[in-house]
């Protein structure tokens, strides 16, 4: 303990948001836990790679995550949450799977949480009905075990045999007191400046599954789990409550190919859906087999890796706008918040992301990729006007579509029959809404003309039907999708 040593950097994310660490001492897993970004990472370091290897593995219906605690040798975590939905306790297998609500009555501000391993029993504070709460691992057989002034204000909290101990905002101190007498409670540490995590270090606080303990000392694989003595898996190693007591999960992108050694290939999708997302900030790719939700989707999520087909392009803010080059496996893109347009390779076993455009640029809205001509179109809306670029020498850009244009935003190209299209938003002026407009012109900007500019606030997510001439669109204003054959002389509109 007395030899520090620093942990990579992760691959997926910044340690900067983090705000809760679980260790899996079974598998070696590291689990990081971001109420920013409101996602559930499980990280691994490998060997011969710089950075931890990571994987998103609780992304959605979060909101919030507060805590986490963690039992391998039942092949659990248990996370609090509390935000914009309900609060809280969920129950998850380690690799996020198999999401359950175990607590979610009577519960407020819940923030950290222990497992009480030998009784099979979760512990959690409130911070707003200052209570020290727990139940079993399914939820059942709740029992208050504190409340009132003893525990106002808590945040952290361990558990090891008889005693509990917790992080007192109230007091500035760790408190420690008896599981079954807690109202006389004792400090541990004092004048403390806002106490948060904390833990017990035994061994006991880091128990196996029952049936991996031998007998025989000089064994390798004494009192040691499976992940750590076979290194059976390709990627992670998550443990398991039953035989082999382990499973193997691959990183996003690459699938199981053979479960006898754990192997990993990259996933190799005829087509796929690609979008950006800002929590975390990253471009994911996911598979084009899609299921009507049941309720019990819903309530069971299914496994949130299968149905992804590439590595993520991950250290975005906000990535607002993207297209891609099909032939080349490049995908353009612009976060936001970084003021340029930038593209990464895909389908390999890396993702390397690289500077397209660093000046000029202003609020980039929009992006297309002419595949025929191999040009970048691109919209700024702060600079109200629109842009084209050659792929190959993009140092060079020349302005297509200005004046008459107060918010440029999405664009879509036809490359085939030489279109662009763009959607304008209009300002709100002399107390009147002025509509939103869809434009179009030939692929050099001339023959500029009005497509559509009745009953429209805010198009945008222009999209081409390129076999059958059909332009759609949302109004995100109206919250409506509606569609257009640009070719048709009388322009109906379908909603």
């Amino acid at each position: 303990m007395s030899d520090p040593w620093d942990l990579p950097q992760p691959d997926l994310f910044s340690y900067s948001s983090v705000n809760q660490i679980a260790y899996d001492w079974a598998g070696g897993n590291w689990y990081f836990l971001d109420d920013s970004k409101e996602v559930i990472f499980l990280c691994q370091e490998r060997k011969n790679h710089a950075k931890l290897m990571c994987l998103s593995i609780v992304s959605v219906r979060l909101s919030k995550p507060r805590g986490i605690a963690l039992d391998p040798s039942e092949g659990y975590m248990f996370f609090t949450e509390w935000g914009t939905a309900p609060p809280k306790l969920e129950r998850a297998l380690l690799d996020g799977t198999e999401r359950t609500d175990i607590v979610s009555k009577n519960i407020v501000y819940p923030y950290g949480v222990a497992v009480d391993h030998p009784n099979r029993h979760v512990y959690w504070v409130d911070t707003y009905l200052d209570y020290i709460e727990r139940c079993d691992y399914d939820g059942n057989n709740r029992k208050t075990v504190v409340r009132g002034a003893p525990v106002e204000n808590l945040y952290g909290l361990a558990v090891f045999q008889n005693k509990l101990f917790v992080t007192s905002w109230r007091e500035n101190a760790i408190l420690a007191m008896n599981k079954f007498a807690p109202n006389n409670h004792s400090t541990v540490l004092g004048s403390l400046a806002r106490p948060f995590a904390m833990h017990v270090f035994h061994r006991q606080r880091q128990p196996l599954h029952s049936k991996l303990y031998t007998h025989d000392p000089d064994s390798d694989a004494a009192d040691k789990h499976p992940c750590q003595s076979l290194d059976p898996c390709h990627h992670f190693c998550v443990p398991s409550k039953l035989s082999p007591y382990y499973r193997c999960v691959c990183q996003t992108g690459y699938v199981v190919s053979d479960q006898r050694i754990g192997r990993c290939s990259l996933v190799q999708p005829k087509d796929f859906l690609i979008f950006g997302q800002n929590k975390p900030g990253m471009i994911r790719g996911v598979g084009m087999q899609f299921a009507a939700p049941s309720k019990s989707d819903e309530e069971d999520e299914a496994d949130p890796h299968s149905s992804e087909v590439m590595i993520p392009i991950p250290g975005l803010s906000r990535p607002t706008t993207l297209d891609f080059h099909f032939q080349q496996s490049y995908v353009y893109f612009s976060d936001s918040q970084t003021y340029k347009i930038q593209r990464a390779k895909i389908l390999g076993d890396s993702v390397v992301t690289e500077d397209f455009i660093t000046e000029g640029l202003n609020k980039v809205e929009g992006l297309a990729v002419d595949w025929v001509g191999e040009n970048l179109y691109w919209s700024d809306e702060g600079l109200q006007a629109i842009y084209v670029t050659p792929l190959e020498k993009h140092t060079a850009k020349k302005t297509l579509i200005s004046g008459n244009l107060s918010h440029p935003r999405s664009i879509a190209l036809d490359p085939i029959k030489g279109f662009l299209f763009w959607s304008n938003w209009n300002s709100v002026e002399d107390h009147l809404d002025i509509s939103g407009s869809i434009s179009w012109s030939w692929l050099d900007g001339s023959e500029r003309k009005v497509l559509v500019n009745t009953n429209l606030h805010w198009p945008n997510g222009l999209t081409i039907d390129y076999d059958n001439s059909i332009i759609y669109w949302c109004d995100t204003f109206a919250n409506k999708i509606e569609s257009l054959n640009y070719m048709n002389n009388e322009k109906m509109r379908n909603v």
